[in-house]
């Protein structure tokens, strides 16, 4: 017996969403040798195993790009991070801020360009894509299926680099339909967000209980504060594409946001962001993730701030 998947209504953004429909355009990638005269020269005459290393982190990136399958829905080349020719969406938002340097050279930030290829009819990116065949990894409701939510801050520090007016006009859509589609279908009545300890990128941290690939009924810090970023991010790429009602909008849910996760995931007792399960009880782990809220000027109050950035200076915190 076959299946048949059943479309989904078409979220307006993803309607404005231009890579869906653009073909593949084959971009000359200059040997190594050629390109480093157009990558950034370090200045450390008393540290030049720190120049040979950051050579080589160069050079390995160059030997990792890779061109995406014939007859895929894929457009750009792209930074196999993991050597099995597959798209992982948290890898790739990471390693564009590196290839932000390297952009005169060759413009990795659009190996993000294939996950807006991919989105589907209702805002839905998979975060791993088969480079080869050009298919979504997973299906949309498989709590592993999609995250982190940090694609809309890889690019807002691509456009603060480099200044992509025409960029930035074009990422706005597909990403906005990305963050509605998690707000439907990643969080829970209080407007608080659930990961996984797949899709959060965070696997080997045991915050929450039996959670490698399940929620567990647990509001997650990390997503929930990513979520406010983007928030903020998009507000303001919206500000700029004059988009005010948009804008004022999404200030207004990350304002919301901010304030569930300071009501209900600051631990008084440990002056730390932490997980919550459904009875509001906090994790016994105090995860690194929660330093995503520093990223969002303004989500921790001032008050809180000496205590919980303390935690970072103490070695037995």
């Amino acid at each position: 017996m076959s299946l048949t998947m059943q479309p989904r209504p078409l979220e307006p953004s993803a309607g404005q969403n231009s890579f869906r429909n653009a073909p593949y355009e084959p971009v000359a990638l200059p040997p190594i040798g050629e390109a480093k005269a157009r990558l950034p020269v370090p200045v450390l005459p008393d540290k030049p195993e720190w120049v040979e290393m950051y050579w080589r982190a160069w050079e390995i990136a160059w030997a990792n790009i890779r061109r995406p399958g014939a007859d895929t829905k894929l457009i750009a080349p792209y930074l196999d991070v993991t050597g099995n020719k597959r798209l992982f969406m948290r890898d790739t938002a990471f390693m564009a801020q590196f290839g932000i340097y390297g952009r005169r050279a060759f413009n990795l930030v659009h190996s993000l360009d294939n996950f807006y290829a991919q989105q589907h009819d209702d805002g839905y990116i998979c975060r791993e894509i088969d480079g080869e065949k050009g298919t979504d990894v997973f299906c949309p409701f498989d709590p592993d299926s999609t995250g982190p939510n940090i694609l809309a801050w890889a690019e807002w520090r691509a456009y603060r680099a480099a200044g992509d007016d025409e960029r930035l006009a074009q990422v706005f859509w597909p990403l906005l339909a990305y963050h509605r589609w998690l707000q439907d279908n990643r969080t829970w009545q209080n407007r608080l967000y659930w990961a996984t300890g797949v899709s959060s990128g965070m696997s080997n941290q045991p915050r929450v209980p039996d959670s490698m690939h399940h929620h567990r009924h647990w509001s997650w810090v990390d997503a929930s504060m990513q979520a406010a970023l983007t928030s903020t991010v998009l507000a303001q790429m919206a500000t700029w594409l004059k988009q005010d009602e948009l804008a004022a909008s999404l200030m207004a849910e990350r304002t919301q946001l901010a304030q569930m996760v300071n009501d209900l995931m600051w631990n008084g007792e440990q002056s730390f962001y932490q997980d919550v399960d459904r009875n509001g009880r906090f994790s016994r782990v105090k995860s690194v993730s929660a330093y995503w809220g520093l990223i969002d000027k303004g989500l921790v109050p001032e008050d809180r701030l000496v205590p919980f950035v303390q935690h970072l200076r103490d070695n037995w915190s």
